[in-house]
């Protein structure tokens, strides 16, 4: 062990409530302040910053103008952030766009700098998105000292094939506990919602962004309500890209979906729901999903979604989007059904922990990891 803590500046972006922020933030909570200290590099006029969480073992908080609307003052403050602070680690989560922060993490003379790949396409699916990642995603291993990501095909996309071997793996993992299913939870919500005992409840557990594609989300509910009028969706998440009240309104869907935003209590929604709708357009690892299993609930997901975020047998199916909404309707309609009463089961947790997605010992080895850089 060190004589102090590692001191590691994460370079977050805006913090908006998303699973990045999520996945980062539960490794902060399990680290042992000891060996390690989370520092965070966040945009000012961040929309959710949870500062409890991200200074409960004395980290700090620093923040940056938007790199998207003043990329030199970005660069500008980084470089002075970096030179000042002298953090022994820069770990940088932003994708293609790490090439920024770490530049100005090399310039200012920081000797370990971490690119970390979360994703495995471009941000938002928009024209002037793919022209800034075609541009940014050539310059991602530049100014990197060490690689991570989430999963395989997370490092291929931003690192090359190639360079896997290179790669630290520091999976999404979660807290099972946290998420296990509460009997009491679901009654409280539901009764909030307005819903009855043996009303079907359709959940999804997202930011309202491009990748999680709540067009699709809403066309396969409207054809759930064909055969079950009784319906309810529910969608978590916080604003971003997509105006998801205007797709609800241009589809008469008011009475049927409700809209609850940013929640830290998300564990009580996903035991309120009786299926997880998840068709998202990629995923660098679909963290809600593992989630939900650990609370035993049932998943529909998209085939773009990686099947390595399967870890209950029986508990996820994969459909490809490119499928009838019909067929997606039937088979989440099916799931939620296959799947009631069958969901007070502290085994769902255990097995999500079992199959190597417990954060402590992923914490654990997040921390060797790190303390290993510093000996090389």
């Amino acid at each position: 062990m060190h004589s102090q803590p590692i001191h590691v500046m994460h370079v977050m972006g805006g913090m908006t409530g998303g699973g990045i922020e999520s996945v980062v933030l539960n490794y902060c909570r399990h680290m042992d302040p000891r060996r390690v200290v989370f520092d965070f590099l966040v945009h000012d006029h961040s929309p959710v910053l949870p500062v409890r969480d991200m200074t409960i073992h004395g980290g700090r908080i620093f923040t940056v103008p938007s790199y998207d609307r003043y990329p030199v003052q970005y660069l500008r403050e980084c470089e002075r952030i970096f030179r000042r602070e002298h953090p022994d680690i820069v770990h940088a989560h932003m994708n293609a766009w790490n090439v920024l922060s770490l530049g100005m993490a090399h310039v200012a003379g920081v000797p370990i700098r971490v690119a970390h790949s979360h994703t495995t396409s471009n941000a938002t699916g928009s024209a002037r998105s793919m022209i800034k990642s075609l541009i940014t995603k050539p310059w991602s291993r530049s100014h990197a000292t060490h690689y991570a990501a989430c999963t395989a095909q997370a490092a291929s996309w931003l690192f090359g094939a190639h360079h896997l071997s290179q790669v630290f793996l520091m999976r999404n993992a979660v807290e099972p506990g946290r998420f296990a299913f509460d009997a009491h939870a679901r009654k409280t919500v539901r009764r909030e919602l307005g819903l009855t005992d043996g009303q079907l409840h359709i959940g999804h557990v997202g930011r309202f962004s491009y990748p999680k594609n709540h067009p699709f989300i809403l066309d396969v509910f409207a054809d759930l309500l064909r055969c079950r009028p009784d319906a309810h969706l529910t969608l978590v998440g916080e604003q971003n890209d997509v105006d998801v009240p205007a797709l609800i309104r241009e589809r008469n869907l008011e009475r049927h979906v409700t809209v609850v935003g940013f929640r830290n209590d998300v564990s009580a929604y996903y035991s309120a729901f009786d299926a997880l709708l998840f068709p998202s357009h990629y995923e660098g690892f679909g963290m809600v999903g593992v989630e939900a299993q650990a609370n035993g609930l049932p998943v529909l997901m998209s085939s773009n979604i990686s099947m390595d975020a399967d870890l209950v047998p029986g508990l996820v199916k994969h459909l490809p989007l490119e499928a009838d909404v019909t067929l997606w309707s039937q088979t989440l309609e099916k799931l939620a059904y296959d799947h009631v009463g069958n969901r007070d089961d502290a085994a769902y947790a255990a097995t999500v922990a079992e199959r190597g997605y417990g954060i402590q010992a992923n914490a654990e080895s997040l921390m060797q990891w790190y303390e290993s850089l510093l000996v090389t």
